[in-house]
């Protein structure tokens, strides 16, 4: 368990169970509480409900894709400055300027890369003084 993330807690957003099962395995071993969602919808519920330290959202979501669930997160009085950051195999840089003007932080590309994700986290997290809900945003998107 990692002493950084402790008290962590990460919405993940991913329609692939596998990659789901992985990544939350991944995140828990370092010590974050993770709850999941595996669309759009459900995950717009659950943000609306609990307000997360970080959102990792995969953009290719079943029914309401994930710019548009980053989109109405924005509008939730939970989901205001919760750092969303997204999840893609998608690497150019129109993807970053979209993630942008729907409202997330940064993003990581897939495969993901352990070291990536978790430098990403504590980026929005960790080093912003976000861990435990205390919120004071980074605005942008950084390409890592």
């Amino acid at each position: 368990m990692d002493s950084v993330f402790r008290n962590v807690q990460i919405l993940l957003v991913e329609a692939n169970i596998c990659n789901q099962a992985m990544i939350r395995s991944i995140l828990t071993e370092r010590g974050i509480a993770v709850d999941t969602a595996s669309n759009g919808t459900d995950a717009l519920v659950m943000a609306g409900y609990k307000r997360y330290d970080a959102i990792l959202m995969d953009l290719h979501l079943p029914g309401m894709e994930g710019f548009m669930t980053a989109r109405k997160i924005r509008k939730l009085e939970t989901g205001i400055k919760t750092p969303i950051i997204a999840m893609s195999e998608v690497v150019m840089n129109e993807f970053v300027e979209l993630a942008d003007q729907y409202g997330m932080n940064g993003c990581v590309f897939k495969p993901i890369e352990l070291a990536e994700l978790f430098f990403t986290l504590e980026l929005y997290i960790v080093d912003s003084g976000l861990s435990g809900s205390r919120f004071h945003l980074t605005d942008g998107v950084h390409e890592l």
